[in-house]
């Protein structure tokens, strides 16, 4: 045998050794490998499943395996630091805490952009909260001067509906002793009528003449001129007090179209505030309209307080010159019976004194026809007077019932959440 052919056995040899032991080598390294990509599966999926805490420690790896191991890491860092940066951030916000921000040392990439995000949307949270806060201060603030500025209306309106019902009193009592001293006129119209009849038959009795008969006559004529003089006057005082009825009449109807107008107004004043919402505006509409309503009132109110003194005075007239007339009446009568006893002597007198005396009589019945107009005034004045009165408690209930809905009206305002 040759020498070659003792040596080629053994370099087979040796070189499968070597093999196996290459082979036992690679073996070993994908035994570590396959460890390592198993603790990199359990480390990803744990993570998945939100534990970003665990990590891959004691790295023994090589090469392109060590790098991927430790990228890992870093990438569960970076993870879990922005996670705990923009869950602190968000909890703050939550929390009304818009200070806090979210730490942007060390944040690369999507994460920088995602913090810078986090932290822009933190800062226009909190410039939306102290908008937010203004406008709570100023719709309270709002709710505050409406408050005062109705109440102060509200006030008023129930002042003067106070007032006008008290006027509306006293009217009625001047209408009732207007409607008795103008029953008590024509009873004495009444008296004076049949007074100037028996004159007149008592004239025609008369027959008898002479300067002492012509002068009886001639003053008889002026108390005559007299009695028709002041039934003229007391025509002409019942004329007035008609009128002044038919204004006090028109003052009622204003007092009452403003009472319905308040009482739409009340409701306007609902409806706007409930389309104010936050702001509120339109309020200061609904108060300038109910502060001229009550201008109004305030003014028909003093028309009635002119038209009460005139009726007043009208109704004294009336009086006095009924009075007048009775005083006048009673002097007739006086001639009257000097004149029967002359009435003999002169029938021209007597039918001239006659004459007169129809005149009279023809006077008389229209004061009594003057009297019954102005007991019709007088009940159509205490008709108007019930209307005032009621009319002004309609007021005060309206202005109470506005009082109310104001009141809840700023409970929704300044406890909006409270009135869903």
């Amino acid at each position: 045998m040759t020498q070659s052919t003792l040596t080629a056995p053994r370099q087979v040899d040796e070189s499968s050794a070597k093999l196996k032991a290459r082979i036992a080598e690679l073996e070993a390294q994908l035994d570590a490998t396959n460890d390592w990509i198993q603790r990199v599966a359990d480390v990803c999926e744990s993570a998945a499943r939100g534990n970003l805490e665990t990590r891959l420690l004691r790295v023994d790896a090589g090469g392109e395996l060590k790098r991927m191991i430790h990228s890992i890491n870093g990438m569960l860092d970076y993870t879990d630091a922005f996670v705990r940066e923009a869950g602190a951030a968000l909890d703050g916000a939550a929390q009304g805490k818009f200070h806090r921000r979210v730490m942007l040392r060390g944040m690369v990439g999507s994460f920088r952009q995602a913090s810078e995000t986090i932290n822009k949307s933190t800062r226009a949270m909190q410039r939306n909260d102290e908008a937010i806060h203004q406008a709570e201060q100023a719709r309270l603030s709002i709710a505050n001067e409406f408050e005062s500025t109705v109440k102060q209306i509200s006030t008023a309106v129930a002042t003067a509906a106070e007032e006008v019902h008290s006027i509306g009193g006293e009217l009625a009592e001047t209408a009732n002793s207007t409607a008795a001293q103008a029953d008590a006129a024509q009873a004495a119209a009444n008296n004076t009528s049949e007074s100037v009849s028996q004159i007149a038959q008592s004239t025609a009795l008369l027959t008898s003449s002479g300067g002492q008969i012509e002068e009886q006559v001639r003053q008889s004529s002026e108390v005559v001129n007299r009695a028709v003089s002041d039934a003229e006057r007391a025509s002409e005082i019942v004329a007035e007090l008609e009128a002044s009825s038919k204004n006090i009449n028109s003052v009622v109807e204003v007092i009452s179209d403003v009472a319905k107008q308040t009482q739409l107004i009340g409701i306007n004043a609902s409806v706007e505030a409930a389309r104010a919402g936050e702001v509120g505006r339109g309020f200061a509409i609904v108060a300038a309209e109910v502060r001229n309503l009550a201008d109004k009132t305030r003014g028909a109110t003093d028309s009635v307080k002119q038209e009460i003194s005139r009726v007043q005075k009208s109704a004294s007239d009336v009086a006095e010159a009924i009075t007048r007339c009775g005083a006048t009446i009673a002097e007739i009568n006086k001639l009257s019976e000097a004149i029967s006893r002359l009435v003999h002597q002169q029938t021209e007198a007597t039918n001239e004194m006659n004459e007169h005396a129809l005149k009279a009589a023809d006077q008389t019945k229209k004061v009594d026809q003057n009297t019954s107009l102005t007991s019709q005034a007088a009940g159509q004045t205490r008709e108007a007077t019930d209307g005032l009165m009621r009319a002004s408690s309609e007021l005060m209930d309206h202005s109470s019932n506005l009082a109310s809905d104001v009141e809840r009206l700023l409970k929704t305002i300044r406890n909006p959440k409270q009135a869903h």
